[in-house]
């Protein structure tokens, strides 16, 4: 897979990842465990995935040329998964970043970060939910809604929230 991942089109590299591992709607994504999807997503991109009870914290390194990441099981789970999602896209900026390009690390890191709220919320799966599109229900309500469709906690899903609200400014836009 080829990937040229920025703010602007990270949704497309998301759904790109979830439509190579057999996941292109709701259905098919609350069908499999996120501990599956995980470790699917690892496998895909050749990135050892460690599941641990040994650590405080989650991390993830790049030993060899082998990229891994370390996932600490005394975490509640929605941290595991949303920490998975930042480590990957790390490891994809990582793996595919242009070295010709003066992106720095601060905008690299933004971009995994926005990677990350996209991986465990994806906006082509947030579309298929009719809370979403109504304009009436508050931010509070959608903020659950996130939370409870994709296992992400508050502080995630509100910026979440803020990041979709990006999307559609920019997809009406265009």
């Amino acid at each position: 897979m080829e990937l040229n991942m920025n703010i602007d089109n990270v949704h497309h590299t998301v759904k790109k990842i979830y439509e190579e591992n057999e996941l292109r709607n709701l259905s098919d994504f609350h069908s499999v465990s996120k501990k599956d999807i995980m470790q699917k997503v690892s496998r895909y991109f050749q990135i050892d995935l460690y599941l641990t009870d040994r650590l405080d914290s989650n991390e993830s390194n790049n030993l060899g040329n082998q990229y891994r990441i370390f996932i600490s099981s005394n975490k509640p789970f929605n941290d595991q998964w949303q920490d998975f999602a930042f480590f990957i896209g790390c490891i994809l900026l990582d793996k595919y970043h242009d070295s010709g390009t003066s992106e720095s690390l601060t905008n690299s890191m933004d971009t995994a970060r926005i990677f990350s709220f996209e991986f465990c919320a994806p906006y082509f799966l947030i579309k298929e939910l009719q809370e979403m599109q109504e304009e009436y229900i508050d931010n509070y309500s959608k903020v659950l809604v996130l939370m409870n469709v994709f296992d992400i906690n508050y502080y995630f899903a509100t910026k979440r929230l803020t990041f979709l609200r990006y999307q559609k400014f920019k997809e009406q836009s265009t």
